[in-house]
């Protein structure tokens, strides 16, 4: 009997047992679907949680002071650094974008309102040109050179019952060391303006961050900097929201660029060492995904497996009846295997469809848990819409894997029932 005898018989036998065929199809395909969209899932949530990070707070490279670095956590002021037009120059002549900032902590008063913010001074045109956060102004304008405005976050915003245009009092204390190295402690108090409301895809700016102009810092009306900074975030020229980092863009090849302008009591570090508790998140839940879809995909080995040999031993009779006509062995074990596989195609092809039919909604719209993270602290959470993204190679894979299971299952239990005599296989109840 030739192939596409057997491919004949089995298509027939799908439909001789349409009730069998379709609950087994219907295992298969959930299966498939359900990898597909857990695999996609969590490759998403790992790519936007890092691509935020990138595109919002850390660019692909950082500069510190090393002594700043050593405390970064407290975001001491005084460990800042000055000199730094060389290390500017030198990144525009790669087609890098270097902006330089200065970032603190403090407090925002509103009537009898008080709550804490971390907030950064900026270069605004500068800073547009390395960070995307301003594309996502919800309400209002982005800060300007020289004018004593605010952006802040949206959720930040309501907490505190504050609307564009409203004045607010921005309280901090400024540490700055004296000729002998003490620290000096300095309250200030600063009225600004708000100019705009921010609603980006950063749990941590929408909920608590406020950026103001570098330039009205310098002075003693500021926090007296001196035309000093605390950091300098690093991307490529003209770098779109959507892209990924480039090898040129690694830490190595910017070191490079700058050569000696890292001065020794300067460091450079890469993204995922600016962020290490977000990053190490972020792998935290890469390796439980891993482990939610290795378990999904036993799952779905187990469930097709069950399936397929139930459905297989329940036609004993069958068999039986096949070599009572004069078939042998070894295309009855041919036939089953066939149209088992046949069924595990199909139930592959129906759930990739609709895998990729719920993947192209999550890829482009994803889930958004803004509100339930704004009801929570979740500091380390550095995107609010959860979106998956494409993987077809595991999606070929997922139709492959469960057509092959499904084959190769049918094979025992036909063995099985060749090996039973006739006369007891045309007697299985």
């Amino acid at each position: 009997m030739n192939l596409i005898n057997f491919l004949k018989i089995a298509f027939r036998n799908l439909g001789r047992h349409k009730i069998k065929t379709i609950l087994t199809v219907l295992a298969i395909s959930i299966s498939v679907m359900l990898y597909i969209f857990v695999d996609g899932y969590a490759k998403g949530v790992s790519f936007e949680t890092i691509r935020n990070l990138i595109n919002y707070e850390t660019g692909v490279a950082k500069i510190y002071s090393k002594k700043f670095y050593e405390k970064k956590d407290d975001l001491p002021l005084y460990e800042n650094f000055g000199n730094y037009d060389d290390i500017l120059k030198k990144l525009e002549s790669k087609n890098f974008v270097g902006s330089p900032r200065v970032v603190f902590k403090g407090s925002l008063i509103n009537n009898n309102e008080e709550f804490p913010f971390v907030f950064v001074g900026v270069n605004p045109e500068i800073e547009k040109k390395v960070l995307k956060y301003h594309n996502y102004i919800k309400e209002g304008t982005f800060i300007e050179n020289g004018k004593y405005n605010i952006v802040l976050g949206y959720t930040g915003a309501k907490k505190l019952d504050v609307n564009v245009g409203d004045t607010v009092y921005l309280s901090t204390v400024i540490d700055k060391k004296d000729d002998v190295g003490n620290v000096k402690h300095i309250n200030q108090l600063i009225s600004l303006k708000v100019c705009g409301l921010i609603k980006s895809n950063d749990f941590v700016i929408n909920s608590y961050m406020g950026f103001l102009p570098l330039d009205i810092l310098q002075d003693d009306t500021g926090l007296l900097l001196e035309e000093k900074i605390t950091e300098i975030v690093i991307r490529k020229k003209d770098a779109k929201e959507s892209d990924w980092i480039t090898k040129e863009e690694s830490v190595s090849n910017i070191k490079n660029i700058l050569g000696k302008s890292v001065r020794d009591d300067l460091v450079l570090i890469s993204y995922e060492e600016d962020a290490k508790e977000a990053s190490a998140i972020n792998n935290a839940n890469n390796t439980f995904y891993n482990v939610v879809v290795l378990f999904l995909s036993l799952l779905a080995i187990f469930g097709i497996s069950n399936t397929i040999l139930i459905a297989t031993m329940q036609r004993t009779t069958e068999i039986g009846m096949l070599r009572a006509l004069g078939l042998i062995e070894k295309d009855i074990l041919i036939l089953f295997g066939m149209e088992a596989g046949l069924i595990g195609f199909i139930g592959s092809l129906i759930g990739i469809f609709f895998g990729i039919l719920i993947n192209i909604y999550m890829v482009n719209y994803g889930f958004d848990f803004s509100y339930i993270l704004e009801q929570g602290n979740f500091d380390n959470i550095r995107t609010v819409i959860f979106k998956s993204m494409w993987n077809f190679p595991n999606i070929i894979l997922a139709g492959i894997v469960a057509s092959l299971i499904s084959s190769l299952v049918a094979i025992p239990p036909t063995i099985r029932a060749l090996k039973t005599s006739i006369i007891d296989a045309l007697n299985f109840d």
